[in-house]
């Protein structure tokens, strides 16, 4: 018993309190093991990044002492023959990925041959592992002045001047260069004394003593040049992998669909008024391949040669597929019913002064119809083969003026043959005789734009005003055509271009319509109904016939690339006779076209569809129903 009490008693006795300065013993010793690892930790990583560095530097000075393809490399790139020098830059990169140094080198090599984009690509991948700071800075900013982003440029060669050495020296000349080029006269100025106060000796010293002393005599001079800036157009064509040849040429694959829808009136064969509609579709296949522009101070030219197919089908043709949809001789899109066109246009312009161009634009088209391999779906023999369709040829020499920044004014005549072979009552041509005396022999078509531009803005403004005389075999056909348009065009996001058009025109007919009664009566009313005082039934009336239209245009592109684009187009045109109260006709039209083209699809198209855009094509799809 007295045993477990004294151990009982033992047990509950409490333990001595711990001194301060044990604790505080404790406290020191974890602070102490705290800085410790981070001391560890920082060591490690620093050892670690220091080991990477020398890895990379044994690698380089390893592959400068093995491998062949960097040295020639390098004196390929001191020669200034940068093909070879990537090539062998390439070479050397696929046995030392690592060696970071020499891509430097590579994408140097792609700036000098005019592929800025790669070069910056490769340029930005490898700043932090290589240690060629200053060189990788100063071709960053060579690329990014070249590609036009100039506040970019400034700040990366900015980034360039901290270091003191070669490349520094040359990134300070470029900078100087650039605020010269771009305007900035004080910046140019600043930059270019401190150029010559580091570097009075330096490469390009008695460069910038001249841009310096044409600042003081407020000139501008056109030959300063600091590291070499290569010809990006003829680069596009020598390496691109879609180029064909190493000269200026375009080429273009394109695929979409076209559908009109006309409805309207007109008086039929016994001159009553009847409605008419037709409703026609087509895909769309076309190709085409250019020559040029070849430009020189004076002259520009270039030449094209345009396939274009179009198969052709109406809403009767599909409903005749339906009704049996297996029987694939009736699917509606057909060989027999094929139309081909092909297209040789080009143009030459004249510069004789920095503001003003004149130039020359010709075609010929020749277009078809059938095919020589498959007839029509009853299988008619007689019927296989192509039906020659149109011949027709154009010319419109034009004077261009440019003046101020955001205006140019354009002044054409119109000057256009069409023979149709399918019914020779509607060949026509825009020009003919008007007078008797010599200087009003022919009468020509012409016409003329105003275009205001906004280029920071990317918006454009252009006012067209037009006078174009058909004259066909028919003279009943034969008209002039008055008539106007204004269209806006805004980009969005760079990528995204939208267009909108509204016009109005006149049609004067050379022939009077012959009515009896009144001009405003409608064919197949009763003459008695009409107002006013009773009619002469003896006596026809001779009635002038003028038509007006209105239209209307709404268009959108976007740009998939730069090589590809895809473009919707509607075009409603509303016809009508207000005194004779008959030819009313309305056409909605609507085209979509993807485009894939060299060098790029927005250039391609600009000679592809050159003179082709609705104030020049209304009305030209049917002449026989629109007359």
């Amino acid at each position: 018993m007295a045993a477990t009490r004294t151990k009982a008693a033992q047990t509950a006795t409490p333990a001595p309190s711990t001194p301060w300065f044990t604790l505080t013993s404790l406290a020191y010793a974890t602070a102490h093991r705290k800085i410790l690892i981070t001391i560890g930790i920082v060591s490690i990583t620093l050892s670690s990044l220091y080991g990477k560095a020398l890895a990379r530097e044994s690698i380089h000075k390893k592959a400068l002492k093995y491998s062949k393809s960097l040295k020639a490399g390098k004196k390929a790139f001191q020669n200034r023959d940068y093909v070879r020098a990537q090539k062998h830059f390439r070479q050397h990169l696929r046995r030392y990925k690592k060696d970071y140094d020499s891509w430097n080198y590579l994408a140097a090599s792609y700036y000098h041959l005019g592929l800025p984009k790669k070069a910056l690509r490769y340029l930005k991948y490898i700043y932090k592992k290589t240690k060629l700071k200053s060189f990788n800075l100063l071709y960053r900013g060579l690329t990014l002045k070249l590609l036009k982003k100039h506040p970019q440029a400034i700040k990366t060669l900015k980034r360039a001047i901290d270091f003191h050495d070669s490349y520094g020296e040359l990134a300070t000349f470029e900078l100087a260069l650039l605020h010269y080029d771009m305007g900035n006269i004080s910046e140019a100025s600043k930059w270019g004394k401190i150029y010559l106060k580091r570097h009075d000796q330096g490469t390009y010293a008695a460069k910038a003593k001249r841009m310096l002393d044409s600042i003081d005599l407020g000139q501008q001079l056109q030959d300063l040049e600091g590291v070499e800036e290569p010809n990006l157009t003829e680069a596009k064509f020598k390496y691109h992998h879609l180029s064909l040849f190493n000269f200026p040429h375009f080429w273009m694959l394109q695929i979409g669909n076209e559908a009109f829808d006309f409805t309207g009136k007109r008086p039929d064969s016994g001159r009553a008024l009847t409605d008419h509609r037709n409703q026609v579709f087509g895909l769309l296949s076309n190709f085409g391949l250019g020559l040029g522009p070849f430009r020189s101070d004076l002259l520009s030219f270039w030449g094209a040669y345009t396939y274009m197919q179009k198969w052709l089908t109406n809403t009767g043709r599909v409903r005749l597929f339906l009704e049996d949809p297996s029987d694939i001789k009736y699917f509606p899109f057909r060989f027999d019913l094929l139309e081909r066109t092909h297209r040789i246009s080009g143009a030459l312009t004249l510069k004789p002064h920095a503001q003003a161009n004149v130039g020359l634009y010709s075609e010929f088209a020749y277009r078809v119809m059938g095919s020589n391999q498959f007839s029509d779906p009853d299988g008619f023999s007689a019927l296989k083969g192509t039906i020659p369709l149109s011949y027709s040829m154009l010319m419109i020499p034009w004077l261009g003026i440019s003046y101020y920044t955001y205006f140019r004014s354009f002044v054409y005549a119109y000057i256009e043959k069409t023979i149709d072979m399918s019914d020779s009552d509607f060949s026509n041509i825009t020009f003919g005789r008007s007078g008797s005396s010599v200087l009003d022999y022919f009468y020509v078509s012409w016409g003329g734009r105003q275009v205001f531009t906004l280029k920071q803005y990317d918006v454009s403004l252009e006012l067209d005003v037009f006078m174009t005389q058909y004259l066909f075999n028919d003279y009943w056909l034969d008209f002039t055509r008055l008539g106007g348009a204004a269209k806006i065009k805004m980009g969005i996001l760079s990528k995204i271009y939208l267009a909108g058009r509204y016009g109005y025109m006149t049609d004067s007919y050379a022939t009077d319509v012959i009515k009896l009664g009144t001009c405003s009566h409608v064919i197949g009313e009763d003459i008695g109904a009409d107002s006013g005082a009773s009619p002469d039934l003896k006596n026809p009336v001779a009635c002038a016939r003028v038509d007006t239209a209105i239209m209307y245009e709404f268009s959108g592109s976007f740009d998939l690339s730069p090589t590809k684009r895809i473009e919707l187009q509607v075009v409603r045109v509303e016809n009508v006779n207000y005194m004779l109260q008959e030819y009313q006709r309305q056409e909605t039209k609507l085209k979509l076209r993807l485009t894939f083209a060299f060098p790029s699809a927005r250039k391609t198209l600009s000679y592809v569809d050159k003179f082709s855009d609705a104030v020049y094509l209304i009305g030209k799809e049917d002449y026989g129903y629109i007359r």
